[in-house]
């Protein structure tokens, strides 16, 4: 009925788009990268991040967008609930994020994709984490990452059963040890991760290291 006040767009190129995603721009099969992160049993991406979602998702962060970051949800929620359906998960727990990013941005990505999945599968949000690690980790490589994460992130709450962690992009894997370290430190028998993106060299890492190379 608004339309003509507020025209709908593709979320990813801005063109004029009735369903939000464009065929263009919108995610096709979820991806299942490659886990080897400590704790971490599956993993399951939506669209990789060198894609119009993963540039969306840039978009949302840097420029504070929380529209657009809602969008970008519901389209997580989407994707996602089918394929968590048979797991039976007891909480869908985000990646924590520090009060300074928080602060600054105005909201949380991660906690914005658990709201949104944990309304299609009616599980609940449980912010089980809390970082106090520095907000800026974009260009630091796996082992830097650790060493920023040690002992950074710690659990406040035990949590029983399977787990799903809910973060926005998986770059490295360190993040999600970090979390699924302190998870299974509790009562959580299994962390999934459920993330929105994940970087290309997630899958150029395995390659290499499926080959014998380092």
């Amino acid at each position: 009925m608004f339309d003509w006040l507020w025209p709908m767009v593709c979320g990813g190129c801005g063109e004029p788009c009735a369903r939000g995603w464009c065929a263009d721009c919108a995610p096709g099969t979820l991806l299942v990268p490659p886990v080897y992160s400590f704790g971490v049993e599956r993993a399951f991406a939506v669209e990789r991040y060198d894609r119009p979602v993963g540039e969306a998702l840039a978009r949302a962060k840097v420029n504070g967008d929380r529209a657009l970051a809602v969008r970008l949800a519901d389209l997580f929620a989407d994707h996602m609930a089918p394929a968590l359906a048979g797991a039976a998960p007891t909480a869908l727990v985000p990646a924590p994020s520090t009060v300074r990013t928080r602060g600054t941005r105005g909201f949380s990505v991660a906690a914005l994709l658990a709201r949104a999945l944990s309304r299609r599968m009616g599980v609940p949000v449980v912010h089980a984490l809390v970082s106090g690690a520095p907000g800026k980790m974009a260009t630091l490589r796996r082992e830097a990452r650790q060493n920023a994460l040690r002992g950074r992130i710690r659990s406040v709450r035990d949590l029983p059963g399977r787990v799903v962690l809910v973060d926005d992009v998986l770059t490295t894997g360190a993040t999600a040890e970090a979390c699924a370290v302190e998870l299974l430190g509790g009562l959580s028998s299994e962390v999934v991760l459920a993330t929105l993106c994940a970087v290309p060299r997630i899958y150029r890492d395995m390659s290499r290291r499926s080959d014998g190379r380092s």
